[in-house]
């Protein structure tokens, strides 16, 4: 062997066998597709880099030779063992230990750190790259029981503040239209008729449950759990600020349609149950905390639209049938007013109605029960005009003229949530009384400057010479009346709605005006029959006059 070789020589080697080696001393020398044993291959050049890293550099390649792994690493592992045991084709394990870290938002380990470089801004790249690429294949397996993960992994924190991620993925996108742009997409084809035998499939799943998880430490599966606030959270705006003035998604959530990465435009989507919600604690949907909204909190099909953020009106044009289950079902008229729908069924509620069209003719169980008060020489004519059908009650000329009418039965009670709701109209608010709601009294009312006195009832009332207001009315027998000030001036050429509820047989709501307001006190007892009067009174030598629009009630049972 000579002691040096001057220029390029091919030289051919002997077989070594044992421990022979052969050394080349003093020389840079290449070695090129050399075989080292039988499994493993390498091609490319290992220099140390700064502190105790290693660094690997693979030669650059040209995909035209048909090069297509830079670096290899397979093995075929065989196992007869009972019980399986733990391997690890490629270990790497990083051990980080940093103590005088400036910042803690600072990068102070990324684990294994894979990026690629697409294109180098000079050349119109083309194609789809992956920076990480993880296959499993199934090619024999007989238990429901083995399972595979593509990706597994876990985070453990036993008693350290820090926070925390599992996965934390970003993307920005570019300044200009993109092909796609999704987040995180999961593609699944099922191949088999039916669910796994084990549990319903699902696409994605969030989970949290007492003692499992992967990776957790000994003494957390014992420890108690809690609630995590958000399950799933979709939030974000956009514009040019942090808090941006526009919306960060347009839509938070789709089931169905079609959009993203694999349903392209005019894909049939069919889905079984939209959203099913089950076992819900608190509410299984909350809408209460509503932005500016500029459509409906819940929009159905065929201009089905429920629920407008502006006004909580319920809108039903489809031709499907509505049903609702409720205590109490009501709708809301222009005015404000409510209407119980509700009491339109007789098996639930009972109902009675008069329109004004006659003296005493009415409906339900109005019917035959109706007077018209006539203290004097009053009289009653029917009209109409732009403020709606009704029926005039004069007082004539006598002082203490009474006109009106009433039903001449107590047969509405508390207990039974009997309900009284009327619309009146004054043609005169000086030297007048006007009374209308419920009272415990089946006869004609008699001049009194509190009617209510020493009975039991509760009624919107007006004395013009006490106050200019309209009063709120109310008494349990016991002595006189009760006088609320509703702080609306009666006016005349104003027709005013008044709605008196008994509720859950502990109060009565009083709506007037646009206000309810809850009467507790001073109230007619639970089972205490009741009628009820609407009527003016002159209080002088005068005839005064008023409108009646219509008189509704209710009883239950």
């Amino acid at each position: 062997m000579p002691s040096a070789i001057g220029a390029s020589r091919n030289i051919t080697l002997p077989l070594l066998t044992g421990n022979d080696e052969f050394v080349f001393k003093n020389h840079i020398q290449t070695l090129t597709n050399k075989t080292l044993d039988s499994t493993n291959s390498y091609s490319g050049v290992i220099t140390s880099s700064t502190g105790n890293g290693v660094t690997i550099a693979l030669p650059n390649i040209d995909t035209s030779l048909g090069t297509t792994k830079n670096l290899s690493v397979t093995q075929t592992i065989t196992d007869t063992a009972t019980t399986a045991a733990d391997y690890y084709p490629v270990q790497m394990e990083f051990e980080y230990l940093a103590n005088d870290v400036t910042d803690p938002f600072d990068l102070a380990s990324a684990g294994l750190h894979a990026t690629t470089t697409y294109g180098s801004g000079g050349i119109d790249a083309k194609g789809t790259t992956q920076t990480g690429t993880f296959n499993v294949k199934i090619l024999g397996s007989s238990s429901a029981n083995s399972e595979t993960s593509n990706i597994m992994g876990w985070t453990r924190n036993v008693a350290e503040p820090a926070s925390m991620w599992f996965l934390d993925a970003n993307m920005h996108g570019p300044t200009v239209q993109p092909g796609l742009f999704t987040g995180l997409d999961i593609f699944m084809n099922n191949h088999y008729n039916g669910s796994p035998s084990r549990n319903t499939s699902n696409g994605i799943g969030i989970y949290t449950k007492y003692g499992s998880g992967g990776g957790s430490d000994a003494s957390q599966d014992t420890s108690q759990t809690y609630p995590i606030d958000i399950g799933l959270i979709i939030s974000g705006s956009s514009g040019v600020a942090s808090n941006g003035a526009n919306n960060g998604f347009n839509t938070g959530i789709q089931v169905g349609g079609f959009g993203g990465a694999w349903n392209a435009s005019g894909t049939v989507s069919k889905i079984g149950t939209g959203v099913k919600l089950l076992e819900c604690v608190d509410n299984c949907i909350d809408t209460s905390s509503q932005g500016t909204l500029t459509g409906y909190v819940l929009k159905l099909p065929n201009d089905g639209l429920i629920g407008r953020a502006t006004t909580g009106n319920l809108s039903w044009n489809s031709s499907d049938a509505l049903t609702i289950k409720a205590a109490s079902v009501k709708s809301v008229h222009s005015d404000g007013s409510e209407y119980d729908l509700e009491a339109m069924r007789p098996d639930v509620k009972k109902f009675g109605t008069w329109y004004g069209s006659s003296t005493s003719n009415a409906e339900g169980i109005l019917n035959g029960r109706m007077n018209t008060i006539a203290v004097g020489t009053g009289t009653n004519a029917g009209g109409s005009d732009s403020t709606g059908i009704y029926r005039t009650y004069d007082t004539a000329a006598t002082i203490n003229s009474i006109a009106g009418n009433r039903t001449d039965s107590t047969y509405m009670m508390r207990i039974n949530n009997c309900l009284f709701k009327a619309a009146i109209y004054l043609n005169n608010n000086v030297n007048v009384r006007v009374f209308a709601g419920f009272v415990s009294d089946a006869n004609a009312p008699t001049s009194l400057a509190d009617p209510l006195n020493a009975k039991e009832g509760v009624a919107l009332w007006f004395d013009s010479a006490v106050n200019a207001n309209w009063r709120r009315l109310h008494n349990d027998t016991s002595g006189a009346s009760v006088s609320d000030d509703t702080t609306v001036a009666a006016a005349t050429a104003t027709r005013y709605t008044v709605e008196i509820e008994a509720v859950t047989d502990s109060k009565f709501v009083f709506r007037f005006n646009g206000v309810n307001t809850d009467i507790t006190s001073n109230i007619p007892a639970s089972t205490t029959g009741l009628a009820y009067w609407i009527y003016m009174e002159n209080t002088t030598g005068a005839s005064r006059t008023f409108r009646n629009y219509y008189v509704i009630i209710r009883n239950d049972k």
